[in-house]
């Protein structure tokens, strides 16, 4: 296990310092902005990475396999694409002022509270839709008010690369994720009410998928 995370941390890592060579190399590293980015991707990989589950295989998993096909392509594009354009092209977006910096503030949020979902929900939050025996609603901390903070997570952690690099590349990337999710939380809640029953259509009725009493 030690072995695998260390791979894990050392490939966000690699990952980090490509991206920064995306985006300049060392006149990127060199600007506050690009140095803080550097590091909060780096964190937010290397949270996904240590606390990430892959899973059982299951009938229910077997229909996510375009999901997990074209995330990869956007996280991929993810990575590279922001820091390119902020180093090449000029967009509406206001660069290294207080809005940019604002989106390093939400790329905290967003890897804290993913890392919270993951922590509550005690090994139960794979990348795998399945359920293990023994499994059961969880509805305390980020689970209390909404069924997906850990998306909600990855969501504010995306707006905020956008803000940060000031691209319009990221924000399209953001809306093509929230479509895939929105597909993927279709499928999960499916699975959820099949598995689960009356204790999850419970917990639904009382909780909101997102943002508390708007979605």
């Amino acid at each position: 296990m030690g072995e695998h995370l260390l791979a894990r941390l050392l490939a966000s890592g690699t990952v980090s310092l490509l991206a920064a060579l995306a985006g300049g190399g060392l006149s990127f590293i060199g600007r506050p902005l690009g140095a803080a980015y550097v590091i909060m991707l780096f964190l937010w990989m290397a949270t996904v990475s240590a606390t990430r589950s892959t899973g059982e295989e299951s009938s229910y998993d077997r229909r996510q396999r375009p999901f997990y096909a074209m995330l990869s392509v956007i996280f991929l594009l993810l990575f590279f694409l922001p820091p390119w354009e902020y180093a090449h092209l000029e967009g509406p977006i206001p660069r290294d002022g207080l809005l940019a910096w604002a989106g390093l503030g939400l790329m905290a949020v967003g890897t804290s509270l993913r890392t919270a979902a993951t922590i509550e929900l005690r090994g139960f939050y794979t990348a795998r839709l399945s359920v293990r025996a023994g499994q059961s609603v969880v509805t305390t901390g980020p689970y209390r008010n909404i069924r997906h903070p850990g998306y909600l997570g990855e969501l504010l952690t995306i707006l905020g690369i956008s803000l940060a690099m000031g691209c319009l590349s990221g924000l399209l990337l953001l809306l093509a994720t929230l479509i895939l999710l929105i597909k993927r939380m279709d499928a999960e809640e499916e699975m959820m009410i099949s598995e689960l029953g009356r204790e999850y259509l419970d917990y639904m009725g009382g909780t909101s998928r997102l943002v508390p009493r708007l979605y």
